[in-house]
């Protein structure tokens, strides 16, 4: 991913290297799979990513955010 390969370029610069620096740059994404997820709200994307910050326990699952897919209830009333 681009964003990764920027930030490790940063980190490389800004700071003394390290193993944590290295192992970020050898690391697999992997994206996670949420029944929230929707395609067509883009307006509140900030609010959803607030929320997976606070809530994300790497290991825990299921994953509690406090969201329902969109269909059951409008996004507007979950924010």
């Amino acid at each position: 991913m681009l964003q990764r390969r920027v930030l490790v370029l940063y980190l490389q610069k800004a700071l003394k290297p390290t193993p944590a620096i290295k192992e970020l740059a050898n690391s697999v994404i992997e994206r996670k799979e949420m029944d929230w997820r929707t395609k067509n709200n883009d307006v509140d994307c900030g609010v959803f990513t607030m929320r997976h910050m606070e809530t994300y326990k790497r290991d825990k699952i299921p994953w509690v955010t406090g969201f329902v897919k969109g269909d059951k209830i409008p996004w507007k009333h979950q924010i």
